[in-house]
């Protein structure tokens, strides 16, 4: 064998080492990016997210942080849900590797992985897509959720075993160790739905009236003089307790669905309920009619203060923190659900105890 035809097979030889070198040192590097266990989003500074932007198929919205206090934009700036938002945060940062792998577009079809405003695609091939952004609105991270992962208990029974997702530059589709978010997403998700916590105990009475023609009419009125005793209708005709229990429960745990702003030249309209306290604080509901999936109310509270022996006392912190509250209920229309709405009675028939009054 000559010179030439050795240093040919040599350089060939050297050739095919640095390609096999370059494709192990590459695949390695490939290999340690998507290393199993290992977090998603690495060195994650959740407290630098200022605004959670979310994508759907149908629509999208932000939840934004405004002087520290997290709001949802398309509710007029309502409040957001705070312990949801936190969580948001933390199964983030806790999110870890358990598969990753290269997709065609069969792939991101059956686990709902394309991007949400993918033309000509149906809604059921969708993900939802989660844009984090600080305060500069600079992109922190990305993260589209697809499908969950389930797998059979052995007793037979479906568990969350993951979630299918895609990131950042949406390279791969991984497989992620938990359930993060649930595809279908929508404003009402992240509200606080929290309104009221009126214990019953602090009730001393519920009136309920209506306006027709300018004149106030009222419907039922129910009372009491003291807060372990039982409430009476102002007629003395005889009631369900348990009906009146619940009306008076009512705001002990008031929560809606939904919300929207109103201005102040939006007079509520519907009957109203006053729920007087033994304090001299009133709340007092307003109910539009009622639909199929709920009613709408407005809340407004006023504090007058209760007159003893010696006149009345008003108690100025008092008055500041009912003033306070009532800035806060008043520009807003809540959504309530069906059963909710059911507990606010109008009817003055369905508290009556008709077995006792035939």
């Amino acid at each position: 064998m000559n010179t030439k035809t050795i240093v040919r097979l040599f350089l060939i030889l050297a050739g095919l080492a640095a390609a096999t070198a370059l494709t192990m040192y590459l695949g390695s590097s490939r290999q340690e990016e998507i290393r199993m266990g290992q977090p998603l989003f690495q060195d994650l500074d959740v407290n630098s997210i200022a605004t959670i932007k979310v994508e759907t198929p149908d629509q999208t919205f932000t939840i934004i942080k405004t002087q520290g206090a997290w709001t949802v934009a398309e509710r007029g700036g309502y409040k957001a849900d705070f312990d949801k938002v936190a969580r948001f945060g933390r199964k983030l940062a806790a999110l870890t590797v358990g598969r990753a792998f290269e997709y065609d577009a069969a792939t991101l079809a059956r686990l709902s992985l394309k991007l949400p405003g993918t033309m000509g695609s149906p809604k059921s091939e969708k993900g939802t897509l989660f844009t984090l952004l600080d305060e500069n609105d600079g992109e922190i991270a990305k993260i589209l959720v697809g499908k969950d992962r389930t797998q059979q208990t052995p007793e037979g029974y479906p568990m969350p075993a993951g979630q299918f997702i895609r990131m950042g530059a949406m390279e791969n589709v991984y497989l992620v160790d938990r359930f993060f978010e649930p595809v279908g997403q929508a404003p009402a998700d992240w509200l606080k739905k929290a309104i009221l916590q009126v214990p019953s105990s602090e009730v001393a009475s519920v009136s309920c009236m209506e306006i027709r023609d300018g004149k106030q009419r009222v419907i039922y009125e129910l009372s009491r003089a003291t807060p372990g005793e039982a409430f009476a209708l102002s007629d003395q005709k005889p009631v369900k307790k348990s009906e009146v229990d619940k009306l008076a429960d009512a705001l002990s745990a008031l929560t809606m669905e939904d919300v929207h702003p109103v201005s102040e030249e939006e007079k509520p309209e519907g009957p109203f309920l006053d729920y007087w306290l033994f304090d001299g604080t009133r709340y007092r509901v307003t109910k539009a009619p009622a639909g199929e999936e709920g009613c709408e109310v407005r809340v407004e509270v006023s504090y007058m203060a209760p007159v003893s022996a010696e006149g009345k006392d008003a108690d100025e912190k008092m008055v500041q923190e009912v003033e306070a509250l009532n800035a806060q209920l008043k520009p807003w229309a809540f959504k309530l659900s069906g059963w909710r709405c059911s507990t606010l009675v109008t009817d003055v028939e369905s508290l009556l105890d008709q077995e006792t009054v035939q």
